[in-house]
This record gives C-alpha cells, sequence and structure tokens, in this order.
C-alpha cells in the first residue's frame, strides 16, 4: 500500500497593528466638528475607539454604539480610522484611544469654550 502525504499550509491570522495613532493633542471648539485619525496596517475589523472614561464608542465590526451616535461619527478606509466628535461639548474633553485588542494609541482632546 503507498502512503499518502499531507502537506498542511498554515496561512498566518495577522490582526491589524496600529501604526499611527491619533495626534497627541487636539485642541477643539465646542460645537465644532473635531476629527481624529488613526492608521493600522492590517484587518480594518479590529479596530476601536475608546473615550477617556474607557468607554468602547466604536468596535468596527458591529459599528458606533447607538448610546453615542449622537456625539460621534466614523469614517473607515484603505486602513484610516477617523473618529469625529460632533458638536463636541466641554466633557467630551480626555484621553481617546484608537486600538485592537493588544495595542493602541492615545491622542489627548482638550474642547474650549467661545468667549
Amino acid at each position: 500500500m503507498k502512503g499518502l502525504a499531507v502537506i498542511l499550509l498554515v496561512l498566518p491570522f495577522c490582526l491589524g497593528r496600529i501604526t499611527k495613532g491619533p495626534d497627541s493633542r487636539n485642541v477643539g471648539q465646542v460645537g465644532q466638528n473635531l476629527t481624529l485619525k488613526c492608521e493600522s496596517n492590517g484587518n480594518d475589523g479590529s479596530v476601536q475607539w475608546l473615550n477617556n472614561k474607557a468607554q468602547m464608542v466604536y468596535v468596527s465590526s458591529r459599528g458606533i454604539k447607538d448610546a453615542f451616535k449622537s456625539m460621534y461619527d466614523i469614517i473607515t478606509g484603505n486602513n484610516r480610522h477617523y473618529l469625529v466628535l460632533k458638536n463636541p461639548k466641554l466633557d467630551q474633553g480626555g484621553d481617546y484611544r484608537c486600538g485592537d485588542d493588544d495595542n493602541g494609541e492615545i491622542g489627548k482632546v482638550l474642547i474650549v469654550g467661545m468667549c
């Protein structure tokens, strides 16, 4: 009886890695949209945005959470991920993290009021 040769080909599954996080300092004005940008080098489905209160605003595989739809918008494509703070209020300032389960980058946001 002749033996059978089995060749097992294993392809690595790579999650997207964050290659450029949001700018370290971002200043916006109350009521004027502010956009944060993040870049990755792989699977867009693994990117998440979290705000300074560690609330998950967005997971790309599920979309923006209902509680945040009036405050944020998301634009993604070509490994770029934008979080738009829509008409932000003073209390929306703080740390914003773009990342996946393993790594991420933080950008600080300051929202200033009009005089």
